[in-house]
Order: structure tokens, then C-alpha cells, then sequence
């Protein structure tokens, strides 16, 4: 017997706040109005809900789609950057960074939670992870203007002055991109 899914647009709970925000995930899973979304906000308050019912609602339809942490897309890089340099594994097979950069490049939807998360590196490993993720972005960014299908979705905590200017640009270009500020309130704390 199939479970129901656990994060889906039906079962979103609407928080004075969260409108605007439900109304282009939704738009965004129909792929009709743009291909770049931005939610940002503070935490608790449906971003992440609303990314994981957008992947569900694609899985349903037939597509392929897959929520990635941001956090754990640097270290799949960071890991394979290092089997490049090692030129091992232990054994085992890996992806190779060139490969896996393009690959996220490429993947139909990129679906990226809580960027900025778990971010805490410092000097040239900031610099090289924020260098691989603005090529990952700029990749996708470019071949939306081309009128590829590729779509791009983000979430962040962060404020937008926190998030590196050529990113935020990228999102905010009106002919592929939307951005939507999630002010609803923490819903954590009203749990029972």
C-alpha cells in the first residue's frame, strides 16, 4: 500500500505570509511561467515544504525530480574534486568533478534547500565552492535564455545581501526568473 507523501501543496498549511510563495511553486510545477525561482525567508515558515511538494508533484507527472541540500551538493563536489586529485576512491568508482558539475548543469530540475546552510568554510575552500556553484547556476541561467527546459528553484534563510550579487542577479531577471519573499511565521513553535 502506497503512503501518502509527507510534503505536498494540499497539505501546505496557508500562514498569512506564505501566498505569494505557494502561488509560484505552484506556477513553477506547471513550467508555463519561468525557470528560475528564488524563496527566501525566514526559517519555518514552508519553503522547504513547498520545494519537496513541488518535487512531488513533478514525480507525479512523470518528470524526474529530486531535492538536493545545499550542503550536500558542495560536498559531492567537494568529493569528487578530491578522488580527481587522489585519482581514487579506495577502489570504487566516482564521479568526476567535471562531470558532476555539468551534470547539475544539465539535470532537467535542480531543486537546491536551505542555500548558505552548513556553509561555514572559510579562504580559497569558500572561494572554490562559491566559484563551482556560480558555474552550476550560470550554466542553467544561460541555457534558459536559450529556451532550454532546465529549472532552477533555490531556498534560503539567508538575507538576499548575503547571497553573491551575480547569483541573486540571475534569479531576478524577469524573463526567466522570479523572486518571492516567504513572510509567514515559524510554524515550529505552534506544533503540538
Amino acid at each position: 500500500m502506497k503512503e501518502d507523501p509527507i510534503f505536498t501543496f494540499d497539505n501546505f498549511d496557508h500562514e498569512p505570509g506564505t501566498e505569494d510563495t505557494y502561488r509560484a511553486f505552484r506556477q513553477m510545477a506547471t513550467g508555463k511561467y519561468f525557470s528560475f525561482l528564488l524563496s527566501y525567508g525566514g526559517v519555518g515558515n514552508g519553503k522547504s515544504h513547498l520545494l519537496e511538494a513541488l518535487a512531488y508533484s513533478l514525480r507525479e507527472s512523470g518528470k524526474k525530480a529530486k531535492v538536493i541540500i545545499f550542503s550536500m551538493l558542495l560536498s559531492s563536489l567537494a568529493f569528487s574534486a578530491s578522488c580527481d586529485r587522489r585519482r581514487s576512491n579506495e577502489g570504487k568508482p566516482w564521479i568526476p568533478l567535471e562531470d558532476r558539475l555539468n551534470g547539475y548543469s544539465r539535470m532537467p530540475y535542480l531543486l537546491i534547500d536551505d542555500y548558505g546552510m552548513g556553509n561555514v568554510k572559510t579562504g580559497w575552500e569558500a572561494d572554490r565552492d562559491a566559484g563551482w556553484f556560480e558555474r552550476i547556476i550560470v550554466a542553467r541561467y544561460r541555457a534558459a535564455l536559450e529556451g532550454d527546459r532546465l529549472y532552477t528553484v533555490m531556498t534560503t534563510n539567508l538575507d538576499l545581501d548575503k547571497i553573491p550579487e551575480r547569483i541573486v542577479s540571475r534569479f531576478d531577471d524577469a524573463i526567466v526568473g522570479k523572486m518571492v519573499a516567504n513572510d509567514g511565521d515559524d510554524y515550529r513553535p505552534k506544533k503540538k
